[in-house]
């Protein structure tokens, strides 16, 4: 199974957007995208959620 960590703006946080189109091919999603939020907001997202990127594939 193949995992994809999303981080980007709200056009990744539609419900049936892209997310859904990953899930439908049986690809692990984690959503870190967040709308009407500066580059700098993405970059407290990565350090908050750094233990996703620890998982061991």
């Amino acid at each position: 199974m193949k995992n994809v960590v999303l981080l980007d703006e709200s056009n990744f946080a539609f419900k049936n957007g892209i997310t859904q189109g990953l899930k439908n091919k049986g690809i692990n999603v984690i959503n870190l995208s967040l709308g009407l939020t500066p580059a700098l907001q993405n970059l407290y997202e990565l350090k908050r959620n750094d233990q996703i990127f620890k998982m061991q594939i």
